[in-house]
């Protein structure tokens, strides 16, 4: 992401120093970088954040079910649903506003996912709330195998999700770079 934000920055640099002197930089040119700098670009970021806030849930939710006594990774657990997730969701949804039918659609089905995968992390930290309920074995087995068995549901639902968020990105990330490419700026007159 830094690499993109710093070839971001270079880009409109070089752009606006080689378009100097009287003529200016082409329109068609301007709502390009317009639409990178407004939109693409931070929904690009956004889908970033997604994706290690995604990891580092799973993460967390993993470890609440093991240790009664994480309070660190449980708070980052609480956080991530009750504000960290609704308010990335909120930004993504703002900034998709412009894009095609299609990558709209992407993005609702990645957040319908998302948001079944959020209500899963809520199940864990309903079921053990606090370091007494881990002393029911039964309880805290069945937790458990919400996030050790590969093959559960919730798993799989994981796993929807991740790819069509890599899918989502990848087809992103050549949109930028053509948009880049296509800044080259034009040749000054003599």
């Amino acid at each position: 992401m830094k690499k993109i934000a710093a070839l971001l920055v270079l880009a409109i640099a070089v752009f606006i120093s080689s378009c100097g002197g009287k003529q200016g930089p082409p329109p068609e040119k301007m709502q390009k970088l317009a639409k990178l700098s407004d939109t693409l670009f931070p929904a690009y970021q956004k889908l970033r954040d997604l994706q290690v806030m995604q990891l580092q849930a799973e993460q967390t939710a993993d470890a609440w079910t093991i240790n009664k006594y994480e309070t660190g990774s449980k708070q980052t657990l609480r956080d991530i649903v009750a504000t960290g997730y609704p308010a990335l969701k909120s930004a993504l949804t703002g900034l998709s506003a412009g894009w095609n039918t299609s990558r709209k659609n992407q993005l609702n089905t990645l957040l319908l996912t998302q948001d079944s995968c959020m209500t899963t992390f809520g199940d864990i930290m309903a079921a053990l709330p606090d370091s007494g309920s881990y002393d029911d074995s039964d309880l805290r087995f069945q937790v458990r195998m919400v996030m050790a068995d590969d093959n559960s549901e919730q798993n799989r639902r994981f796993d929807r999700a991740s790819a069509q968020l890599k899918k989502l990105l990848a087809e992103i990330e050549p949109e930028l770079m053509n948009t880049f490419s296509e800044l080259k700026p034009g040749k000054r007159p003599e």
